[in-house]
């Protein structure tokens, strides 16, 4: 059998069994140890590709190296492999496995059928088993292959035929792209994904540059449709109904339906996971914000501070937003006003509870004025304290102070003057009776502080 300069570039142990009066000329033949079995026993493979067992402990043997040049002296009599394929190469380990867990009295392996199946989920034939005939054209790298089929490379994983299915459910929503969830058909070829299925493939990343700010508004916002009327097309009819918008204005056709639309159209056709989309994430807070403003008018939408909905890095205004330093510098300015607020309160309390000061002559009583002095020095009048003199024409009550009566009449004449110009002379009958409380409250206090109206006590 023809041979090659150097051994196998394989993992496994590789040795020389000494076969001395060999009828070809071999003395040496060359051994592929796959499984040990105990001791110096090993399952191994031979040039034929057949199994066998030998007991290194009891024959000569010379071990040998990967990829490494046989002994010169005896390479013209080993008898050794051909080039061996990586796919065959698996295949033998596989059965050395086997034969090992008979001969080493374990219990059998579970042996299941094998086949390639391709594991790429973004291609089309995701999960399909590759055909037999192509099974040459692997190129092997263990448990894993590329193959090209009908033009299209395709990546492969050897898998057990009853393993198939659990491997496709695991793998159908993860792709190398996380802003699609894959490639699905119905029953007549065309690209189409359901609603509640696409929810159950959207697996929401955290990325450190998005171009919003505040939390991500798409996974909530779909949850939200399919725990409740279950579509999007739907809810878009049900928000119509019942958020009292006129069904023919503008914001319901040109905006929150067109919006919608572009959401069904992204899941279901595009197959797009629009929760890692920053475009997506745009349209659901418009559509946010829009539901708000008719949620506050549903005539006419009211809109004002709803920027902050679909509000950038950057604002409307040029400023960056640093919201950690916003909150920082917020915290402190409530501390200070808490402060300021509280010294308020002390001092207001504080002058509450300070002693009045009253003038020595008044122990029989407080006084409604204070005694007249006289600056030259002289007594004051035989007929004791005097009011002070009436200097107001509606001081009309003798013997009692009645300035503040002068400032409510005065109030009230020029209240009674800005009503007469701004609402006519109708309007001032209504406040007539408010004139006559005042007027008479006024007199009720003036004649329980002196005895009897219009004259002080003695």
């Amino acid at each position: 059998m023809a041979g090659v300069e150097r051994t196998l570039n394989v993992a496994d142990p590789q040795v020389l069994l000494h076969f001395p009066g060999d009828a070809a000329g071999f003395d040496y033949h060359h051994r592929l140890l796959l499984h040990k079995l105990g001791g110096g026993r090993w399952i191994c493979l031979t040039p034929d590709l057949e199994l066998e067992v030998q007991d290194l402990s009891a024959r000569r043997h010379i071990v040998l190296g990967r990829a490494a040049p046989f002994p010169a002296h005896i390479a013209a009599a080993c008898y050794i492999f051909d080039e061996l394929s990586k796919n065959e190469l698996e295949r033998q380990r596989k059965l050395a496995r086997t034969q090992g867990s008979i001969l080493d009295d374990e219990a059998p392996i579970d042996v299941s059928a094998q086949a390639w199946v391709v594991s790429d989920p973004s291609s089309s034939r995701f999960g399909q088993v590759l055909p037999v005939e192509l099974h040459d054209d692997i190129v092997n790298l263990g448990s894993h292959g590329v193959v090209e089929w009908e033009q299209e490379v395709e990546y492969l994983r050897e898998l057990a035929v009853d393993e198939i299915e659990k491997f496709k459910s695991d793998r159908q929503g993860t792709t190398g792209d996380l802003r699609v969830i894959g490639d699905h058909r119905d029953s007549q070829g065309h690209r189409y994904i359901g609603f509640k299925e696409a929810m159950t493939l959207f697996k929401q990343t955290d990325f450190q540059d998005c171009p919003f700010t505040g939390p991500r508004a798409v996974k909530e916002y779909l949850n939200s449709i399919l725990a409740g009327p279950g579509d999007i097309p739907t809810y878009h009819l049900s928000w119509v109904r019942s958020s009292g918008v006129a069904s023919g204005s503008a914001i319901v056709h040109e905006q929150h339906r067109s919006l919608c639309e572009v959401l069904r159209l992204g899941i279901s056709k595009d197959q797009l996971d629009i929760t890692n989309l920053s475009s997506f994430e745009n349209a659901v807070r418009r559509l946010i914000t829009l539901e708000i403003a008719v949620s506050r008018n549903p005539n006419s939408p009211d809109f004002s501070g709803l920027e902050v909905v679909v509000e950038s890095p950057i604002s409307s205004q040029g400023a960056a937003h640093v919201s950690a330093m916003s909150s920082w510098v917020t915290e402190r300015l409530k501390e200070r006003a808490n402060i300021a607020k509280q010294q308020r309160l002390y001092r207001e309390e504080v002058g509450k509870k300070a002693p009045k000061k009253q003038d020595d002559d008044d122990s029989d009583g407080p006084r409604r004025w204070r005694k007249k002095k006289n600056n030259k020095g002289g007594k004051p009048s035989a007929g004791g304290d005097v009011p002070p003199a009436a200097n107001s024409s509606f001081d009309f009550l003798p013997g009692v102070g009645c300035w503040p009566l002068h400032w409510v009449l005065s109030f009230v004449s020029a209240w009674l003057r800005r009503l007469l110009k701004a609402e006519g002379v109708m309007v001032i009958a209504s406040h007539c009776r408010v004139v006559q409380f005042v007027t008479l409250l006024w007199k009720q206090v003036v004649w329980n502080h002196s005895g009897r109206f219009g004259q002080p006590k003695r």
